[in-house]
């Protein structure tokens, strides 16, 4: 500690007395570090940064403690600025003591106590003088993840001379730039984070349509998209679909796409004759009702017997040879039966005998009288 190896060269009754002193003096720092030595409140500096002031004093030497112990800090990742460090070093005698590594740096540690940046050393303490002090700023440290802790590390060996080079690592101010607070604005529809605009404000969220409610009253939610499902059946967007009742087979008439019920029919619309030949009357809504289905059509039987299978839109196929084909159809009117030819023969008979007797009884002409 005093440039000098005093155990080497057998400690004399004052050498012996200036190490309490010091030892004295180093518990009085230790006892003051354990009050007082905890990091002073962050303080903006004026131009939008954290500063901090954090008293050390730790007397670092080779022989001894190396290292400092850990000051609790939080510090954000990035970029940590020094723009102070202070070294003192006093002792008897060191007026004529030259030590050219009074040096130490600043360890900067995460949470497990692992170093993850080391700054610049500082500059050796000015030699022959019995209290001497250096002050300087220190290069910039980039901090990869936030730091937890720090602690001075001393460093005899830029260059090394074989001294103690002892040194007192007073503290040091650290400066850093506000962390900018990165708002939560949530996921979307797909489960994906919505970051923030260039400002740091979430994006207004978009408006969600009215698309009106389905048959049951339910309010229709919008799609992923933010728009309105297709309407479907009775729906549409907006008020509920009216009721448009039922036809003549009792299904519910559905309106058209813009929600209105389909005009009526003409009630004067002619819908034709069932199978018994009577009128076919529409509906309430004046549609003609769906035609029942026509009854199997018979087309009689082929040679073997078997009936014969109408065509698919009902006509019976052309008949083969051997086929019966289909029955005849009834005569329009009832034939001339042989009764009626009877008549008919002895009305001419009558006739021709009457047109003969009238000749026999006409008297003879005076032409056909034969002369003598």
């Amino acid at each position: 500690m005093f440039g000098l190896d005093s155990t080497a060269l057998g400690a004399t009754p004052m050498q012996k007395y200036k190490k309490l002193l010091r030892a004295l003096a180093a518990l009085t720092v230790v006892a003051a570090t354990a009050f007082f030595g905890g990091p002073v409140a962050a303080q903006d500096d004026g131009g939008g940064q954290t500063c901090v002031e954090q008293s050390i004093e730790a007397h670092l030497m080779t022989t001894a403690d190396s290292q400092s112990a850990v000051f609790p800090i939080d510090i954000p990742a990035g970029t940590v600025s020094i723009p102070s460090a202070v070294s003192r070093d006093f002792y008897p005698n060191r007026e004529n003591i030259t030590q050219t590594s009074e040096r130490w740096e600043l360890q900067f540690l995460d949470a497990a106590g692992n170093v993850i940046a080391t700054s610049e050393p500082t500059g050796d303490v000015p030699d022959l003088s019995a209290d001497a002090t250096w002050e300087g700023a220190l290069a910039d440290v980039t901090l990869p993840v936030p730091a937890a802790g720090i602690r001075a590390n001393h460093r005899p060996d830029l260059p090394e001379d074989g001294t103690p080079s002892s040194v007192w690592a007073s503290g040091v101010t650290l400066c850093w730039p506000p962390v900018a607070v990165v708002p939560d604005c949530g996921t979307d529809a797909d489960g994906n984070t919505i970051q923030p605009d260039a400002d740091g404000n979430c994006p207004a969220p978009p408006a969600t349509p009215d698309c009106g409610t389905d048959a049951d009253g339910n309010t229709i939610q919008p799609d992923a998209d933010g728009n309105c499902p297709a309407p479907s059946g009775p729906t549409t967007p907006g008020p509920a679909a009216p009721g448009c009742g039922s036809d003549s087979d009792g299904n519910p008439i559905s309106p058209d796409a813009d929600g209105n019920c389909p005009a009526p029919q003409d009630p004067t619309t002619d819908c034709g004759t069932d199978a018994n030949g009577n009128p076919v009357s529409p509906d309430s809504q004046g549609r003609c009702p769906t035609p029942a289905p026509k009854g199997p059509t018979d087309c009689g039987t082929d040679a073997s017997g078997n009936p014969v299978t109408p065509n698919a839109d009902g006509s019976c196929p052309v008949p083969v040879q051997g086929d019966t084909g289909p029955p005849p159809k009834p005569p329009a009117s009832l034939p001339v039966t042989g009764i009626e030819s009877s008549l008919l023969l002895a009305m001419v008979g009558l006739f021709a005998v009457a047109a003969g007797s009238a000749i026999l009884l006409r008297p003879a002409s005076p032409l056909l009288v034969k002369r003598n």
